[in-house]
């Protein structure tokens, strides 16, 4: 393998930080936290999740980081969770990886009074028609996305002239699965998306997010920002209405169109958590590893 290329499993290694075969090298981010864990004595590896030659009981402690492709075969990767957890400590659980990698779990923080970004749930064979909600709702935008779905994937923004597309669109990810329709917050261009971030359940830090449909041009680095109290507020009320236990969570939010601060996603599986930008929280996430091996 190319130098810096994810690893196999060494035998005896004391953490997995589980990835996916496609990455051509290991995520900076993996490499920060990698560095962390090194600092502490800890032996790391970059094991694949889908490699059928894992020896996962060779781990002391496996993490759940950058499995990017989950989204194109959940199935499998739900079924790999239940085998692995079984021959190691895995982390984020399985129960909480099957939970969060249905965009689902949307309507069960609605329910528990969390505000998130309003909804339509289009499901296979009952496709909503996307003109008339759009109407109905007075939605002049709306995104268009699968229910299970990571990095943008088949995520379009459709403006009300192009309901015809965006329709055509929605039906081919109802050929696969379940639909979502959300406005697009014309706030998000204004104060940005925010993700907060919280490590051994307890918050570490928040970086505003680039845009997902920005201008064309070099793409921006993300940065660190300040979280008001009501944004944290809002994050730990998601947080609250999530499964427990989480080693990691990343809450994504942004302002509605009456200014107020409403959860967008929340991320358990495999998140960004910007260790680049904020090298310090690997730190924790390390110290919350190591005290995890201790038990």
């Amino acid at each position: 393998m190319t130098p810096g290329s994810p690893a196999r499993a060494p035998a005896g290694a004391d953490v997995a930080l589980v990835t996916y075969r496609d990455v051509p090298t290991v995520p900076a981010e993996d490499e920060v936290l990698a560095a962390a864990l090194r600092r502490r004595g800890l032996r790391v590896a970059h094991p694949i999740w889908d490699d059928s030659s894992v020896d996962w009981s060779a781990f002391r402690i496996a993490v759940v980081r950058s499995t990017w492709n989950y989204h194109r075969q959940r199935p499998a990767f739900l079924r790999w969770s239940q085998r692995a957890a079984r021959q190691v400590d895995l982390w984020n659980r399985p129960e909480v990886l099957r939970w969060n990698t249905d965009k689902r779990y949307l309507r069960e923080l609605g329910r528990a009074g969390v505000p998130v970004v309003p909804t339509l749930w289009s499901f296979r064979g009952r496709p909503i028609d996307l003109a008339r909600s759009m109407d109905e709702h007075r939605w002049p935008v709306v995104v268009v996305k699968p229910a299970v779905s990571a990095a943008g994937d088949r995520t379009f923004r459709i403006p009300r002239a192009g309901a015809r597309r965006g329709q055509r669109e929605l039906e081919r990810i109802l050929a696969t699965g379940t639909a979502i329709v959300q406005p697009f917050l014309a706030q998000v261009d204004r104060s940005g998306e925010h993700s907060l971030i919280f490590l051994d359940g307890r918050y570490s830090h928040t970086v505003r997010r680039v845009p997902l449909f920005r201008p064309r041009g070099p793409r921006p680095r993300e940065r660190l920002a300040a979280a008001s109290a009501s944004m944290r507020s809002v994050a730990a009320r998601a947080l609250r209405a999530c499964p427990n236990n989480l080693l990691y969570a990343r809450v994504d939010v942004l302002r509605d169109d009456e200014g107020e601060w409403c959860v967008m996603e929340v991320e358990l599986t495999e998140p960004s958590l910007f260790f680049v930008p904020y090298p310090k929280g690997a730190a924790t996430l390390a110290h919350a590893i190591a005290r995890r091996l201790r038990r």
